[in-house]
Parts: structure tokens; C-alpha cells; sequence
């Protein structure tokens, strides 16, 4: 009886001994839940945060003390020291390495001039180089195309 009680508290019911217990008529407790926009959201972040990472610079310096800034309440932020400014050899190597991009693109389209041609050493002559490809290709083109 008491069995009987709980079950008609609970919503359920008793089991009798002569009851298939063994029954696969019952809901499915699964559901399922689409993610594919979580996904999407996820994957247009990472992939604005990686256009960011490679394309921007970022002063460090000047970003960990606006940091500092924003949570000078916070205890151990008070002890923190952003690292001095850089200073001219900081945008010396920056340029450099611009520079050495710029020729190495260049270099890349020079690569596939005609046989014979000599490899230029400087960026002038790569430059030079690059404006006469592009003049002949210029004039080897078809008035109309």
C-alpha cells in the first residue's frame, strides 16, 4: 500500500509480479540542441582575433599601462612597471624588417624573368627590375584585351 501511495504521489505506477518490466515503450530521453551558430560565432571570432594578431601592431607599453590603468583598483596591479618606450633602434629593426619584406616580395616576381637575366642584389635594382617587367608586359598587350 505503501508503494502504491508513492507512486500516485510521484505520477508513476507500481509493478506488479506478473508485469513485463523488461518494456522499451518509454520516451527518449535525449534531446538535441543545434550548435552550429555557437560554432559560427566562435569561428568568426578566432578568425577576426587571428586577421588582428597578424595585421596590427600593438605598443605593448602603452597597452599594459592602459591596463593599469583600468584596474589600478586591483591590489597587486599597484607594484606592476610597464617597460620603458622604445626607442629609434626599436623602429630601425622595424623598418628593416619591412624593408626586407618588400624585397622579398619582389624578389619572388623576379624569380621567373626571362633565362639570362640577372639576379639584382638591392632593393633599387629589384624595384628596377619589377618596373621593367612591367612596362614590357605593358607592351607586349594587345590594344582591346
Amino acid at each position: 500500500m505503501l508503494l502504491k501511495e508513492i507512486s500516485d504521489i510521484a505520477g508513476g505506477e507500481v509493478i506488479g509480479p506478473d508485469a513485463d518490466v523488461f518494456r522499451r515503450d518509454f520516451e527518449a530521453a535525449a534531446s538535441y540542441t543545434d550548435v552550429w551558430q555557437w560554432l559560427l560565432g566562435a569561428g568568426i571570432i578566432l578568425f577576426l582575433a587571428d586577421v588582428a594578431i597578424r595585421r596590427v601592431i600593438v605598443d605593448w607599453a602603452k597597452a599594459g599601462a592602459a591596463v593599469k590603468g583600468a584596474f589600478s583598483w586591483l591590489p597587486g596591479l599597484a607594484a606592476w612597471k610597464p617597460s620603458p618606450a622604445r626607442g629609434p633602434a626599436y623602429t630601425a629593426r622595424l623598418l628593416s624588417v619591412k624593408k626586407t619584406k618588400a624585397a622579398d616580395r619582389l624578389h619572388a616576381g623576379a624569380k621567373f624573368e626571362a633565362a639570362g637575366a640577372e639576379a639584382p642584389e638591392k632593393l633599387d635594382d629589384l624595384i628596377k627590375v619589377h618596373a621593367v617587367s612591367r612596362a614590357r608586359a605593358a607592351a607586349e598587350k594587345k590594344p582591346g584585351e
